[in-house]
């Protein structure tokens, strides 16, 4: 994969896409160069907990892996938002660095003039970058070495130099016309620092932009249903051990505090409660099992609620529609919904945070939802609140559900108005 294959990649998951003159969407370029910021932050932060933790910290090199690619995605997108190619840029810091006398053994690599300047691939780079560091000292620390920390700093500091250049535009405007070529050298520095630091913790530059081009699929392109392939978990299971692949809801109050639910005129489950000293309405939680039934094409409480478990594969009973896994589907509603709350029940959000994705993709990782990816979720999540606030408001709700068609909706409105 070259810098040029890899920003066109990226740019399509860019959700504030813009590129041109940036005065003409300054506000567009906040959020990749505040990325870039919080993201050599998290980096510093996961070296942090890595040197506390040491070997205990097994995650060390998934999480290094996805802040390089974050720190690549946003440092390509502030590039696209000024029309510059990412290859283009990555070659100009190598012409500046050859033209500081610094052995570089692999510079003839993009001399020949029938290559595209343009069409450097990321690991010639790292290779070439990888023997242009800092010259070793006398001493190594006992806390990971200097060697790995100098770039480290070193990217961090030029984070800052680039905030920087945008800080002096700010003040200056069309004035401090070295601005642009400014932001490409800024730029350029960053590349070569990614690429030490990944070489530092013996990760390949092309497998990080592959990780990250996985990520931002995942959390931003089309949900399951949209994609070629897509197949509820219990296709090939008999009608009585599928879900029922079209539902008509009701949630009631029963005159005593509690709601009552019915699916296809069926009872699901008891009548609940809060279970809480405030009235907080998560009686009404039946909705989120069934957002997840719905968008997900999974609820092991769903599915034993509606006496739908898969009883003719007895492992699949077991650890699919078994206990632990429901445990694991009310613990994700209670997180949720705690999450939630702090965040007016995400009224008028159409997002969530990625950490919560990611945590939720990790405690189902074990189990067949965990071919949805974090696109689903947040629509799930979304889309089972909207519902909620509704229900919740009215004291009562009529909804509608499609399995096949990945939706859930409130029977009163067209179907599929209330996805993201």
């Amino acid at each position: 994969m070259n810098f040029d294959e890899y920003q066109v990649l990226a740019s399509q998951t860019d959700q504030q896409a813009g590129m041109g003159a940036v005065q003409d969407h300054l506000d567009l370029m906040m959020v990749p160069l505040l990325g870039l910021a919080g993201e050599a932050g998290e980096l510093l932060a996961e070296h942090k907990k890595w040197l506390r933790d040491g070997r205990s910290y097994t995650l060390f090199p998934e999480r290094v892996t996805e802040e390089l690619g974050d720190l690549l995605w946003y440092l390509s997108n502030v590039a696209t938002k000024h029309g510059f190619h990412l290859g283009d840029v990555a070659l100009a810091n190598h012409v500046q660095v050859s033209a500081l006398g610094r052995s570089l053994p692999d510079a003839n690599v993009w001399s020949d003039p029938a290559r595209s300047l343009t069409g450097i691939e990321l690991n010639d780079y790292q290779r070439t970058f990888s023997r242009v560091g800092p010259p070793d000292r006398p001493q190594e620390s006992s806390s990971g070495g200097y060697r790995v920390l100098v770039p480290l700093f070193a990217l961090a500091g030029n984070v800052g130099s680039l905030l920087s250049q945008y800080e002096e535009w700010f003040q200056f405007g069309d004035q401090y016309a070295a601005q642009p070529e400014r932001v490409k050298d800024q730029l350029g520095i960053l590349i070569r620092r990614l690429s030490n630091v990944a070489s530092h913790y013996d990760l390949n530059l092309e497998d990080v932009a592959r990780f990250n081009l996985e990520k931002v699929d995942r959390r931003w392109g089309p949900p399951s249903p949209q994609r070629p392939g897509y197949q509820l978990f219990d296709e090939d299971y008999a009608e009585n051990e599928r879900f029922p692949r079209k539902m008509d809801i009701f949630i009631r109050p029963d005159g005593h505090g509690r709601t009552v639910t019915t699916v296809n005129g069926n009872d699901f489950g008891t009548p609940l409660t809060d279970n809480h000293y405030a009235d907080d309405g998560y009686r009404f939680h039946d909705v989120f099992h069934l957002s997840f039934a719905s968008m997900l094409g999974w609820s092991p409480t769903a599915r034993a609620l509606l006496k739908r478990k898969r009883k003719s594969n007895p492992k699949v009973d077991e650890t699919e529609d078994g206990g632990r896994a429901m445990v694991v589907e009310e613990g994700i509603s209670a997180f949720v919904f705690d999450y939630a709350a702090r965040r007016n029940f995400l009224d008028g959000v159409k997002t969530v945070d990625y950490k919560l994705l990611r945590s939720i993709r990790e405690w189902t990782e074990h189990l067949e939802v965990a071919r949805r990816i974090e696109a689903d979720w947040e629509q799930a999540i979304v889309t089972g609140f909207k519902i909620w606030r509704e229900v919740r408001g009215a004291g009562e709700g009529h909804i509608r559900a499609d399995l096949e068609q990945g939706a859930i909706w409130m029977a009163d409105t067209p179907a599929g108005s209330t996805r993201t």
